[in-house]
């Protein structure tokens, strides 16, 4: 099976269970990022020096997939599957892309991001949790 990073992850790599997960995922199966996480992923960078070093380890450590219009396609049939089941005002645009990249790439989305979810049920996008939901952020 092939992944899709959501930053809900990337963000969660300093918790030892998550990058323990992450790493046992990648020994089996490919994980990859796209450019909508790797943006959401500068965001929180300290300053350019930070935010080199942590698109060069994305980088490094996975296949970084870029748009398209196959993605774009697939991100607007996603939001409008959502739309017409009224739950367009939860999952956001990069949700929306990431879970695109994933459709385009035969993949699921890793995540911690109860949003996926819903993306799953309504425009079924497969998904997984990195850890059971209310499990990653204790202690």
């Amino acid at each position: 099976m092939k992944f899709v990073l959501d930053n809900s992850v990337v963000q969660r790599f300093g918790k030892p269970r998550v990058r323990e997960t992450v790493e046992r995922l990648r020994a089996d199966h490919e994980l990859t990022v796209c450019v909508p996480t790797l943006l959401e992923v500068g965001v929180s960078a300290r300053d350019a020096a930070d935010h080199a070093r942590q698109q060069r380890i994305l980088a490094a450590a996975m296949r970084v997939l870029e748009g398209s219009r196959d993605v774009d396609a697939a991100a607007q049939v996603i939001q409008g599957r959502l739309v017409a089941r009224g739950q367009h005002r939860g999952p956001g645009p990069v949700d929306v892309l990431v879970a695109a990249h994933a459709v385009v790439e035969e993949a699921a989305v890793l995540h911690y991001d109860r949003d996926f979810e819903l993306i799953e049920e309504h425009a079924g996008v497969p998904q997984r949790w990195v850890l059971p939901r209310g499990t990653a952020d204790r202690g």
